[in-house]
Order: structure tokens, then sequence, then C-alpha cells
């Protein structure tokens, strides 16, 4: 299990897919923070974790669940990784190596003073889910000025963000980034296929 990852999945619930081979392997790790940022209906996978639950049932094997809860703003750590809990959607992580931003449903641009008192973010992973949204994203990352930027979500959008932004490395399943990867100047875009 090497080394820190960074997993994003789609919509679903944790009902079916690839990332049900991962939350088999790494829910019961102490060190695997995950992230549900969208609604979990009733019923499914994803709201028993939203929920709780300390045991799941993935392909008829049982999983324990090692859970912790970011309930919001505030500062956390979980397994050596520092977690902040911004405004609305918002995450900040910072492990040895990297600091991470997550944003998902965040409609308005970030203010820069709360940034001053995070880490420096390299990498940004943004959820594009709608017209409206995309324009705020643009203006947030000018704000944040990752050296890394990871979009997902509406593909015609996605796609939009980078044109504009000039263009984009794409990764099927995964991707390893060390600090040399960082540009010195500028930024980098990587894209999920």
């Amino acid at each position: 299990k090497d080394g820190a990852k960074i997993i994003i999945a789609g919509s679903g619930m944790s009902q079916g897919g690839r990332i049900l081979r991962h939350e088999k392997e790494y829910l019961d790790d102490k060190n695997t923070t995950l992230l549900l940022v969208g609604y979990q209906s009733v019923g499914s996978i994803g709201r028993l974790l939203q929920d709780g639950a300390k045991n799941i049932t993935i392909d008829g094997e049982k999983v324990k669940i090692n859970n912790f809860v970011l309930e919001g703003l505030g500062e956390y750590e979980v397994g050596g990784i520092a977690c902040y809990g911004m405004t609305e959607g918002g995450f900040v992580f910072r492990d040895d190596e990297f600091g991470f931003c997550y944003l998902d449903g965040v409609n308005s641009e970030l203010d820069e003073k709360t940034l001053e008192d995070l880490p420096e973010i390299e990498i940004l992973i943004v959820h594009i889910a709608g017209e409206k949204n995309i324009n705020v994203i643009e203006k947030n990352i000018k704000i944040i000025e990752p050296k890394i930027v990871i979009p997902f979500g509406d593909n015609e959008l996605v796609n939009k963000l980078v044109n504009k932004e000039g263009g984009s490395k794409e990764f099927e399943d995964s991707i390893k980034i060390k600090r040399s990867d960082l540009p010195f100047e500028g930024q980098k875009i990587f894209t999920i296929k």
C-alpha cells in the first residue's frame, strides 16, 4: 500500500465500479481518509459509510471500517496528515511532501485571507459541476496558484477549462506525482480519461 494516494471516483454512492475494489482494499487501514462529498441515497454503501457504519459488505466480504469524520470547518490530524476544513466543500490536506486542496460545491471565490492561514497548496483537485461553477473555479485556481490542477466532473466543462488554461496530460487509472514533477513556473493540468 506504498505511500499516500488520492483516489477520485465519480458519482454512484459506492454501488459499483472500481471504487468498490479500492474501498475493499483500503477502508480497514487506519491511514485511509474517505471523503463523501455528494448525496448518498438511503440504503447505499455510501450512505452506510456516511452514517458511520463499523462494517460493510463488498462482494460478499465483510470489510471493517476505521472511520474518522471531518465535520467541516476546523483543523484535524488523521494518520499523520494535517486536514483543514474550509468553507462550503473545501478541504486542504498536508503530508510531509505535498499540500492538496479538494474543492467540491464551492460556489464563490475563496477568501485570500482564509488561504493565508493554510499550508501551501501544490495540488488542487476540483469537481466541475456546472457552467456557473466553472467561472468560480477559474478564479479560485488563480487565487490558490497550485502547481498541478486535476479537474473532474462534467467532461465538456473540464475540456473547456483545459483549453482555456493550456492543455493537459491524461491518465487513466492512477498517477504518481513526486516533488520533482512539480513545475518551477506555471502549472500542469492532469485529466482523468
